[in-house]
């Protein structure tokens, strides 16, 4: 430390700028104390002065880029808890993913907080806070406390400071952690407000400090960030950090006051060691509730599992002090303390094996219709996760997709992908720095593939969806004629309709067998006594045709979430992962989906072995099948299936007509609907709604809005016409526009596979539509006949 600063200043300087609640207040401390304006008392963010692009291109959200801090807490947590067990985290001895560290460390059930009893959850959250100061609205102050390893003085340059860049990071080697970027969490200071001010203090944990440690090691390290902006009008500005004479500040005490006490109290209790970091006038855009609210449901949205949970605590004036606090624990927690309040049907036995990437467990969660989407999977519908933390996600229209089928759950779904234990090639062939985005490789579009692929082929989900649209439509017009006999009417009487329908517009429906469940609720134990291949023979040969699969089934008796459950679970395994998809588990079935390689030959056998264990029990289950390539089969006529009264309990294997596909005539289905019904506002409808798309697998369902404005205004114009039949006007008309342009979309989506949400287009253009409808099909009309009539006597 230069011997021009005066050291017992430093700690009143610490609390002055710690007690700021704004920008303007941080400036005004430290030019009295001439540091703001002294440029040889800031050193460039990382080392680097062209450091704009790396700390502005880390993220594009706040909550993301807050997440970040999160992460590095939980991982200098871990990192604490280890070198106090006196393991290197280095070494070989180290717990080798994080569920392991917070298992051993910790005594998590398996590394996972939902089998955490609470008070070990509320003794854990202690160690790292989130917490607001500062203004109610838009421009608090938000700090992030851990109880973690702490740095010194003289290592926060290389550690809390540091920019990617380096040859080795300061998390290298590693396993346990999340941060392998060495980004710092620097992201977040693009989103302090103008000037990109924080406060951050660390300290050396004493009990990890080398033997022959130097004296400044034992303090406490500070340094305040900021964004400058050079005068050059054409330089783009570079963050700092204040360093005065090249050194960050620093002063000696047992511990600093910074964690909350009470509510509204903010800076009462001490922390010993572990870093705060304080972001000024952080910019939570929309989110304007306290913290432990819309924050929380935020923060749970990126982090399907913590290692550690977090205590998130208002301390703004103006709230609720009755519930100023919660704990940030992961979805995957809040999904198993949920109750079955929101969820109406949990899928987690899915396993995906996908190309050139490798077995991705994959759960469904399906929630009650019309609860709040914002406090769980709004704009997460589908998210992949690495080691617990979302890193990518794929578009809510992927179910809305004709070929997924799934539009009636499109608001009520949540996918999670498990990307974790995928190959170390497709980690970094997938995923971003960023942790928001995936670039657009081979590997990210079989995923794609493989999950569209399992969700169109999910028996259960697709009679969820069934169950959804027959609640919804109104069973007065289940038998439209009229749109029946117009349509036929319209094909007949214009036949150039038949060739402006692109191929395609008949919807496919499956013509393979189907299982039936026989009514009797499934009952399943929680461990297996059996499974075994449906012929209850240890050995099978089947067929499949080249370039195609074929499913086998097991028989077994154990509970639908055995594979995915998060303790006691079974692991399903496949010698040959190059012809496995997915195994999907329900009501006794198990249903193992295998695909001929690329390059099979015909008469070619493939013998592999399958095998479930039980990791409680210890049991094994093992089964030899052999994969018999042969040519794909010819369509067969359809044969009328036989009935026999089913047994309870039993399942039958029904043909419908065997293993092709026949194509099916596609009218949509046009539904009026009144603002009396409660499809009204199931459906979200208000005035402005025209038309509201739903897509299945086999057909389209256009809900027309009965009291749109312009529908309203026209019966008020024409109160001596029946107002049913201005209605079906409406109906008829808007309802085929918007099959039109349903073709029209799809049609183009062939030429451009990347991803478009034909539904939504054709709802926003109908809002257009409905203004016309009227003024086309009746004064327009007048007009023109009247127009051409003059113009005829004229001639």
């Amino acid at each position: 430390m230069s011997k021009q600063i005066n050291i017992s200043k430093v700690k009143v300087l610490f609390n002055k700028i710690l007690r700021c609640e704004t920008e303007a207040e941080v400036i005004e401390v430290l030019t009295k104390e001439g540091y703001w304006n002294d440029g040889r008392a800031w050193r460039s963010f990382g080392g680097i002065d062209s450091n704009y692009s790396i700390i502005g291109g880390q993220s594009s959200n706040p909550v993301a880029a807050l997440g970040e801090k999160e992460i590095n807490s939980v991982d200098t947590v871990l990192e604490n808890a280890c070198l106090e067990a006196g393991i290197d985290p280095r070494s070989k001895d180290a717990p080798k993913n994080m569920q392991h560290a917070s298992e051993i460390f910790f005594g998590i059930p398996h590394g996972e907080l939902e089998n955490a009893d609470k008070s070990t959850i509320q003794k854990l959250a202690d160690k790292i806070h989130l917490f607001s100061s500062g203004k109610k609205g838009y421009d608090m102050c938000v700090s992030i406390a851990d109880q973690g390893t702490g740095q010194t003085p003289n290592n926060m340059p290389k550690t809390i400071l540091s920019l990617p860049g380096v040859k080795e990071t300061n998390k290298t080697g590693i396993t346990f952690q999340q941060g392998i970027f060495n980004m710092g969490g620097s992201g977040s200071l693009t989103f302090c407000g103008n000037y990109g001010i924080s406060l951050i203090i660390s300290k050396r944990n004493p009990k990890i400090l080398d033997p022959n440690h130097n004296p400044d090691d034992e303090k406490w390290g500070f340094t305040v960030t900021r964004k400058f902006m050079p005068n050059g009008r054409k330089q783009n500005p570079r963050y700092q950090y204040l360093a005065p004479h090249g050194e960050v500040l620093r002063f000696e005490s047992d511990s600093i006051n910074v964690l909350p006490g009470k509510y509204p109290t903010k800076y009462s209790k001490p922390l010993d060691y572990g870093t705060c970091i304080k972001l000024f006038e952080y910019k939570l855009n929309g989110l304007k509730t306290a913290i432990n609210l819309d924050l929380n449901y935020a923060l749970s949205k990126l982090f399907f599992r913590l290692a550690i949970p977090i205590r998130i605590e208002e301390r703004r004036e103006g709230f609720n002090a009755n519930s100023p606090e919660a704990i940030l624990s992961g979805m995957a927690y809040r999904l198993h303390s949920d109750r079955s309040e929101n969820l109406e049907k949990t899928l987690k036995s899915g396993l995906l094996n996908v190309d050139q990437v490798g077995e991705m467990p994959i759960a469904v969660y399906v929630f009650k219709h019309k609860m709040n989407r914002e406090k769980w999977q709004k704009g997460s519908e589908i998210s992949v996760i690495l080691n617990g933390q979302k890193h990518a996600h794929f578009p809510k229209s992927l179910f809305k997709r004709q070929s997924v089928g799934l539009s009636w759950l499109a608001d009520d779904l949540m996918v999670i992908l498990d990307a974790t234990e995928i190959n170390r090639m497709a980690q970094t062939n997938i995923f971003m720095n960023n942790r928001e985005n995936a670039r657009d490789t081979v590997e990210w579009r079989n995923i794609e593939k493989s999950l569209e692929k399992f969700l169109s082929e999910n028996q259960i989900l697709q009679d969820l969806a069934k169950k959804r649209r027959d609640e919804l439509l109104l069973s007065e017009v289940n038998d439209d004629k009229l749109t029946d006999d117009i349509f036929s009417e319209l094909l007949t009487d214009a036949s150039n309709l038949h060739d402006f329908f692109p191929k395609g517009t008949r919807f496919k429906k499956k013509t393979d067998f189907d299982w039936v469940k026989i009514p009797g609720k499934f009952k399943g134990e929680f461990y297996p006594t059996f499974f075994r291949l449906e012929s209850k023979t240890k050995r099978i040969t089947i067929k499949c045709p080249k370039n195609g699969y074929v499913y086998v089934n097991f028989e077994t008796d154990v509970e639908d979430d055995y594979l995915g459950r998060s303790k006691h679970k079974g692991k399903f395994t496949c010698t040959n992962k190059s012809i496995y998809r997915h195994l999907s588990l329900f009501s006794g079935i198990a249903k193992l989906k295998l695909q001929a390689p690329k390059h099979a030959k015909l008469g070619q056998k493939i013998e592999f072995q399958t095998k479930l264990r039980d990791s409680h029990t210890k049991q094994e289950w093992k089964n030899i099948i052999t994969l018999r390539i042969v040519d794909p089969e010819k369509r067969k006529k359809s044969q009328p299936s036989k009935h026999h009264t089913p047994k309870p309990h039993d399942r039958k294997k029904i043909k419908n007509g065997g293993c092709g596909e026949q194509e099916d005539t596609g009218k949509p289905k046009i539904i009026l609907v009144r603002d009396s019904e409660q499809a009204y506002e199931d459906l979200e409808m208000d005035k402005n709604t025209a038309v509201i798309t739903r897509l299945d697998q086999n057909d389209i369902t256009f809900f027309v809005n009965g009291d749109n404005n312009f529908l309203v205004r026209q019966r008020q114009i024409e109160k001596k016409e029946n107002p049913k039949f201005l209605n079906e006007i409406f109906r008829l008309t808007l309802g085929y526009q918007c099959f039109a342009l349903y073709l029209k979309y799809k049609e183009k989506q062939k030429n451009n596979p990347e991803e478009v949400d034909i539904a939504k287009k054709v709802d926003d253009a109908s809002e257009g539509l409905a203004m016309t409808i009227f003024p086309v099909t009746t004064q327009l009309s007048q007009i023109t006949h009247s127009y051409t009539n003059s113009k005829s006597l004229g001639d």
